[in-house]
């Protein structure tokens, strides 16, 4: 029997887990902005998603680097908005640029490339959308420093 041809390294997938616990944690502070939560309960999905998209035959090579781009930039504690520093929002940088990158992969490769890999709930494209849109109305100023970022 053949594997997931998708599947995570054992470094992603720690990471992955890893993500999960400290969102789980974070969404039940008190007091974190409602913007930033909404954004930070996506975190681990679109971790989850830019690594299996990584893998894609369908994604160019291209995209295929900012996806890895994007499963470092998430990795890297001491980003933009370090989580080391600001703890769980520090995530909304990482938000960010994964969905910056997964609109990029549905342009170039088509929807239906995401949608194949998205677990979440509806569909991924409205989605990926709505987090650009809220992160730009939380942090006016991050989509064009991330950009900076990867170029």
């Amino acid at each position: 029997m053949m594997g997931d041809p998708f599947e995570m390294s054992p470094q992603e997938h720690h990471y992955l887990l890893s993500l999960q616990g400290e969102v789980a944690a974070s969404l039940e502070t008190p007091g974190l902005p409602p913007e930033e939560r909404r954004l930070l309960a996506y975190a681990p999905e679109l971790f989850r998603l830019t690594c299996r998209l990584s893998r894609d035959a369908e994604v160019p090579p291209r995209l295929k680097g900012r996806l890895t781009s994007a499963i470092i930039y998430f990795m890297d504690k001491n980003d933009l908005i370090p989580e080391a520093l600001q703890g769980a929002a520090g995530y909304v940088d990482d938000v960010a640029l994964a969905a910056t990158v997964l609109r990029e992969v549905a342009v170039e490769a088509g929807p239906e490339v995401i949608e194949r890999h998205w677990k979440g709930a509806g569909t991924a494209g409205p989605q990926i959308e709505d987090l650009l849109d809220a992160t730009t109305r939380s942090q006016p100023a991050l989509l064009k420093r991330l950009q900076r970022v990867i170029g």
